[in-house]
């Protein structure tokens, strides 16, 4: 996952971000800023896919069989210089492929013990064949060491538009630095 995190880290050039110290106004540039190498050349698509070993909860897992609880689709184009990333929610309803709760996040722990003996051939066929999305490659990262990341990074900050409240937890409004257990 340390690994993944590198690899996708230093393809972003961070110079021509800008700042996000206003909210309210989005930072102005007089050029797109380059998120790609410059030495990188074609298209190249990746599945990014957050994999949960949870034994505890409503549904219980094993080392075998995880869940994807993040499906990450990740488009980098060298020729334009850019990078374009949609999130796939987890709990998209595909029927008997996705097992008993037939949601895509359950299609890699039931297809896990065929084909190509760990189910992330039966993800990425799904995602091509039914969302038109071709993918070259992809890259898994377990939830716990994403938490333990984001951790040793020191959190990750947020802005939070309106206080929010659920089950007990409870956000702010505001800048606040989350830290792995609370970016679930």
């Amino acid at each position: 996952a340390g690994g993944a995190y590198l690899y996708v880290d230093s393809l972003i050039d961070r110079s021509d971000l800008g700042s996000f110290d206003d909210v309210s106004s989005p930072v102005s540039t007089s050029a797109e800023p380059s998120i790609v190498p410059p030495d990188f050349a074609g298209v190249r698509n990746l599945l990014v896919l957050g994999l949960d070993y949870e034994a505890e909860g409503p549904v219980a897992r094993d080392e075998k069989h995880p869940n994807t609880d993040m499906i990450l689709y990740v488009r980098l184009d060298g020729n334009a210089h850019s990078m374009t990333m949609l999130q796939i929610p987890r709990d998209v309803f595909v029927g008997e492929a996705g097992g008993a709760a037939g949601k895509i996040n359950g299609i890699l722990a039931k297809n896990v013990d065929i084909g190509d003996g760990n189910g992330l051939g039966a993800v990425k066929m799904y995602i091509e064949t039914n969302f038109g999305l071709p993918i070259d490659d992809y890259v898994t990262i377990d939830m716990d060491s994403l938490r333990e990341i984001v951790d040793v990074f020191g959190g990750i900050e947020v802005y939070v538009p309106v206080t929010m409240e659920y089950d007990g937890s409870r956000l702010e409004q505001g800048w606040r630095v989350l830290m792995g257990a609370e970016c679930e």
